[in-house]
């Protein structure tokens, strides 16, 4: 909750430059809650708006839980680390 804002910025960072695809790699991240997850649906949006060039790591095994739990390992744009 606290990182997410954080997060955020930094993706809107990366979305403002010419980058042919943006990776977020969030293997070594312990812990992500709802806060975190919308940080992640709302970067998909804006990438669905700006050349579909996000990318993600899974995540450790809480993040994937939570992914599946509500329904979004199809949604998210989820790469091999």
């Amino acid at each position: 909750m606290g990182t997410a804002p954080a997060l955020d910025r930094a993706l809107i960072e990366a979305e403002a430059t010419a980058a042919r695809t943006i990776v977020l790699d969030i293997e070594a991240v312990s812990f992500i809650d709802s806060t975190g997850l919308r940080a992640l649906l709302a970067a998909q949006v804006r990438s669905g708006r700006n050349g579909n060039r996000l990318r993600i790591t899974p995540g450790g095994s809480q993040a994937r839980r939570l992914f599946a739990l509500v329904g979004v390992e199809r949604r998210l744009p989820f790469v091999d680390p």
